[in-house]
């Protein structure tokens, strides 16, 4: 007769027994999410990621200026465009490989040469590459955490390799004359009334007319998309 209550009282305590169990389980899960997220926000090493894109840095830089002073004696070295295609190529995969993880790193976490770094491998990338990263640039350098002079060459780029007239001047293209030699010349401009306007404002502190002499390049407001 006493087989009922001994029932109940038993389903009682498992019952109970069976809450406290999964409340404790879900303190412990809710506990363990947040550390997780608390590691999440502290996971970005930026000193690491900060040293090695100034390294990547140093080694683009180093044939840019090779090839600059290629430019100053209007000459073309196929050895050296070669061996700057093949470093460049390794320095995309890994920049590309820290964006697509981390996004456009902010300028103030990583610093200035480092946030130059992601810019300049870019930049030096293919039309897919820049078309696909430029974007992410530019809403970065809108929110101060890249550079505004950074996303017009950038621009600047992409309108050229889409064969569009460029709009702050800053890009220098090349062809060849006659008599086989090359000669430099600042890609067609949008508004050459205005861009020097446009790259004060944003930060250049030159005109378009001083930039093309400095280059060694001829520049004609007038030019025209060939």
């Amino acid at each position: 007769m006493n087989s009922k209550p001994i029932e109940r009282s038993y389903l009682l305590k498992s019952i109970t027994a069976f809450i406290l169990i999964f409340f404790s389980l879900s303190c412990k899960q809710l506990i363990k999410e947040e550390r997780t997220l608390g590691k999440a926000d502290n996971i970005i090493n930026y000193d690491s990621l900060s040293q090695r894109l100034e390294t990547i840095y140093n080694q683009d830089q180093r044939y840019r200026l090779q090839f600059e002073e290629m430019l100053g004696t209007n000459r073309y070295d196929a050895d050296l465009v070669r061996t700057m295609k093949e470093a460049d190529s390794i320095n995309q995969t890994e920049v590309i490989e820290l964006i697509d993880t981390y996004g456009w790193l902010p300028k103030s976490k990583i610093g200035e040469k480092a946030s130059d770094a992601l810019f300049f491998v870019i930049q030096h990338a293919e039309i897919t590459i820049i078309e696909r990263y430029f974007p992410r640039l530019k809403m970065a350098a809108e929110t101060g955490e890249a550079s505004l002079t950074d996303a017009a060459l950038m621009e600047d780029r992409l309108l050229m390799y889409t064969n569009r007239k460029q709009k702050y001047g800053t890009q220098i293209s090349s062809r060849t004359l006659p008599d086989g030699t090359f000669e430099y010349y600042v890609w067609p401009i949008e508004s050459p009334e205005n861009v020097d306007s446009l790259r004060l404002a944003i930060g250049y502190k030159t005109t378009v007319e001083a930039y093309a002499i400095e280059m060694n390049a001829l520049y004609n407001p007038n030019e025209t998309l060939k």
